[in-house]
């Protein structure tokens, strides 16, 4: 049983306070490098620091944008720190239905000529 949550997450257009990281992000993703080296640290961080007793819930808004800004970072998390493949790290995802996550794009004013989905 667990006696406690910590709960965390990141929202797009805002500046947050994530753990002891400040994310300043105002497109819609694709999410840079850094801000991905940084929340992989960061929860792994939080995942060896935090009691057994403890449940960590990461959460975000019901916005397309975070939802697919999420998705990215929680799977570039099971990828680069955990090891897991592509495939495994969609899993969690695959059952989402298509329409709460938006498609990343270009940053220019005009139509996007191409759509980037986060999918296997």
């Amino acid at each position: 049983m667990f006696t406690s949550v910590f709960l965390f997450a990141i929202q797009v257009g805002l500046t947050v306070h994530v753990f002891s990281l400040y994310l300043s992000l105002s497109l819609p993703g694709p999410i840079n490098l850094g801000t991905t080296h940084q929340m992989c640290k960061q929860l792994h961080r939080l995942l060896t620091c935090t009691p057994l007793d403890q449940k960590i819930v990461y959460y975000t808004t019901d916005r397309p944008e975070d939802i697919s800004n999420s998705m990215f970072l929680l799977g570039a998390f099971l990828c680069i720190n955990l090891g897991v493949t592509p495939e495994k790290a969609w899993q969690p995802f695959a059952g989402l239905d298509a329409v709460l996550s938006l498609p990343f794009r270009d940053a220019t004013w005009a139509k996007s000529s191409f759509d980037l989905h986060v999918q296997v």
